[in-house]
């Protein structure tokens, strides 16, 4: 039996209101050629599970007793996926119209490309700097602390971030933000799922997981596409900003760490835009 062109995984946790609307988004402007819808709930205490047992179908729920992590939520989900295109969707993203479509045609029409993702949009409709450059230790500092960049380390966070850079063409980028990102599944079958040591950084259980997973696309011989044409809101909470020295600022930072030395010299030998 043939697959839906398209698999949409949701990873979920205490985020009912955002994640309703986000499959709202799913339902209203579905990507063609098939669809199929996977949650992963990392094991959420609010009214998530009863507002997914009230809807009409159309969507699969693998629920979690305890947050394991956005890396083995979204391995989970992955080993569900039956469409030939794989998308990874934060509950607290949605997508605009047209969006999948334009993502899915992309790799359809580029076989050169693995990885793509849209133009984000914070919520007031604002640029959120999606597609990125591996961070030097400095730009990760700078972002941490407004008052460091801008006194400091400007340029370093301005690259890491590409602010400055035509956020309104089509490039290829070093990594883009895993809040919504689209690849084929013959780079699961390449490459395997996502780095779990990447899944316990942060509160909801993020760090360098979407870095790691471009780079590891790209060393496998393809490119990494930012799609600005397609677009997706995205409430983009910054939990750790202003708190280097927090628990989870510390975490972070050991993720970051992790990714250096996992990709010793990768971003900075000719991966990376110029």
């Amino acid at each position: 039996m043939t697959g839906p062109r398209l698999s949409v995984v949701v990873i979920s946790w205490n985020e009912r209101p955002e994640l309703e609307r986000c499959l709202d988004a799913l339902q209203r402007h579905p990507a063609g050629g098939g669809q199929e819808v996977i949650v992963v709930d990392n094991g959420s205490t609010d009214d998530t599970h009863a507002m997914l047992a009230s809807r009409a179908g159309g969507v699969r729920v693998v629920a979690n007793p305890d947050n394991r992590g956005v890396t083995v939520a979204r391995n989970q989900g992955m080993r569900l996926c039956r469409g030939r295109i794989i998308a990874m969707l934060d509950s607290d993203a949605y997508v605009h119209p047209g969006a999948l479509d334009l993502l899915c045609d992309h790799l359809d029409a580029d076989p050169g490309v693995g990885l793509v993702g849209p133009r984000l949009l914070y919520e007031d409709g604002t640029l959120q700097e999606s597609c990125r450059r591996v961070p030097s230790p400095v730009a990760l500092l700078a972002n941490r602390l407004p008052a460091f960049g801008r006194l400091h380390a400007g340029s370093a966070r301005r690259r890491y971030l590409m602010i400055g850079e035509d956020h309104t063409r089509t490039m290829d980028v070093e990594y883009l933000l895993g809040a919504a990102m689209v690849f084929r599944r013959a780079v699961v079958e390449r490459i395997g799922g996502f780095d779990e040591r990447f899944g316990f950084s942060t509160p909801g259980g993020y760090g360098f997981d979407d870095a790691d997973w471009a780079l590891r696309v790209r060393a496998a011989g393809w490119r990494v596409t930012y799609v600005p044409d397609a677009v997706a809101t995205h409430g983009y909470r910054r939990r750790l900003a202003g708190q280097p020295v927090s628990r989870a600022g510390l975490a972070l930072g050991l993720s970051y760490l992790m990714l250096r030395l996992k990709h010793v010299g990768r971003a900075r030998r000719g991966l990376g835009p110029s």
